[in-house]
């Protein structure tokens, strides 16, 4: 079973709940994916966060992470903003994609990916608020169908090296 599917049936196995988080976790060959989902209904849930995290032992190189980072922002293209490369730190092996352009607000606050690529084969994405006013940032929930953690998963796993 792909890795969307068995997080699509286990998700669906929960049922609705909210309050104290769970943690759908799923195994591949090649990778494991893990999201913490902070609450789930029929229809879809909130997701703190989702980590893809290679099961080899991986040292990637620069080029390699640029084009990690071209299929991610080439095939996930249903969030809310695109991806792009932000950032590149050779020094560390990582490279940084954010939304572009990010969703701005009435009140001035802004809302944005992030996804953090690192040359050992993990991936974090997160969702993220700037306010303005206090020039403060907080994490924001991701918010999704069921179809489309589905389809994330089976994404980010498509998409990695």
């Amino acid at each position: 079973m792909d890795l969307g599917r068995q997080a699509a049936s286990r998700l669906k196995s929960w049922g609705s709940f909210s309050g104290e988080p769970r943690i759908l976790a799923v195994t591949g060959d090649r990778f494991a994916i893990a999201a913490e989902v902070r609450a789930a209904d029929s229809l879809g849930c909130s997701l703190a966060e989702v980590r893809l995290r290679s099961l080899q032992s991986l040292q990637l190189g620069l080029e390699q992470l640029r084009n990690w980072g071209a299929r991610l922002s080439k095939r996930i293209r249903y969030l809310l903003e695109a991806l792009e490369t932000l950032e590149v730190d050779e020094a560390a092996g990582r490279l940084l994609l954010r939304s572009s352009p990010p969703e701005t607000k009435p009140d001035g606050a802004v809302f944005y990916y992030e996804v953090l690529l690192e040359g050992s084969g993990q991936l974090l994405l997160r969702r993220y608020r700037f306010d303005p006013t206090t020039r403060e940032r907080a994490e924001e929930p991701i918010v999704c169908t069921r179809e489309l953690v589905e389809k994330m998963f089976d994404d980010l796993a498509a998409s990695a090296p």
